[in-house]
């Protein structure tokens, strides 16, 4: 709702507003949706970034579904196509499996940050819960 988004970034400043866009591939073309990708929005993921953008939001978290929780990387074209479309930080999420997809999504896609959460939260995929960090993630 561009008109809640407006009004909130007007209390809180853009700073503070980020504004997450899952989205999903059928066929060739990409959709928003809404309720975690049960219902689909007749809108592409690039123009409402754009419109978001326009509203104030200060940053995005763009979720691909289709790649989310197969730690076989992220959706490469579309993150670079967001990130060139608007000025404003989008967070890449959904699909990392090793550090060479985070790398990749940042430095090829221009993401300027990514969300992970099975690739720290499991061991490996289809296994049990991590303790500890990989170590070719620790600082």
């Amino acid at each position: 709702d561009l008109n809640f988004l407006k009004k909130i970034v007007k209390i809180f400043g853009s700073a503070n507003i980020t504004v997450i866009i899952e989205y999903i591939k059928i066929n060739k073309n990409y959709y928003i949706t809404k309720s975690t990708g049960r219902d689909l929005v007749n809108i592409d993921p690039i123009t409402w970034a754009k419109q978001v953008e326009d509203m104030g939001a200060g940053e995005i978290l763009l979720t691909s579904i289709d790649h989310e929780g197969t730690w076989k990387g992220f959706d490469y074209n579309l993150v670079r196509c967001v990130a060139d479309a608007v000025s404003i930080p989008v967070i890449a999420h959904g699909g990392a499996g090793n550090a060479q997809h985070i790398q990749k999504v940042v430095t090829e896609s221009n993401a300027s940050a990514v969300a992970i959460g099975s690739m720290v939260v499991f061991q490996k995929e289809g296994m049990g819960v991590l303790v500890n960090f990989p170590e070719e993630l620790k600082v």
